[in-house]
């Protein structure tokens, strides 16, 4: 029961946290908690080949799905104070010293997205990160300001990663007719 427990944990944290910072399958870590959410260091990316870094804050959620608190039950459930913050859990329930891969986030979608109804075979880890641009895009968060979190450098290229989901929202022909 204790494994099923930490798994859930661990797979809902891992989740949260890889949507809102809009993980290229890689994890970051923890760099501080504050009064308005926590920052998460991404140390290196695809486009940061200099490994200079970015933060990328992770403000608290307004539902029970909130990035913050989830971590901080992670880190509670699993004592962790360093190394990585997401690692293996063995089939004994045990966690090992290391970091998950891009291959985990990516099974830790498909065995997760049943549960919503959706077809596994649809999805990735990379998945997440383009639900992110579209969610906070239709939210109206700036393109500005999503590109400071997903980290890429050209509009052109973001553009790639939003996706039209509501053809109706705002047609132009809706407004003639």
């Amino acid at each position: 029961m204790q494994r099923e427990r930490s798994a859930l944990s661990l797979d809902t944290c891992c989740l949260l946290q890889a949507c809102c910072c809009s993980w290229r399958q890689r994890t970051g870590s923890p760099k501080s908690r504050r009064k308005l959410g926590s920052q998460v260091t991404i140390r290196r990316s695809k486009t940061d080949q200099e490994a200079q870094g970015r933060t990328i804050a992770v403000p608290f959620g307004r539902t029970r799905h909130c990035p913050v608190a989830a971590l901080k039950d992670w880190l509670v459930l699993v004592g962790c104070d360093e190394g990585p913050i997401f690692s293996f859990i063995n089939k004994h329930g045990n966690l090992s010293c290391w970091r998950i891969s891009g291959e985990a986030v990516s099974h830790v979608v498909k065995t997760r997205i049943p549960a919503v109804g959706y077809d596994p075979t649809l999805f990735s880890g990379h998945s997440l990160r383009a639900g992110f641009a579209t969610s906070a895009a239709q939210a109206g968060a700036s393109t500005h300001k999503i590109r400071q979190v997903t980290g890429h450098r050209s509009e052109a290229s973001l553009a790639r990663y939003i996706r039209d989901t509501d053809l109706f929202t705002d047609n132009a022909a809706a407004r003639m007719l």
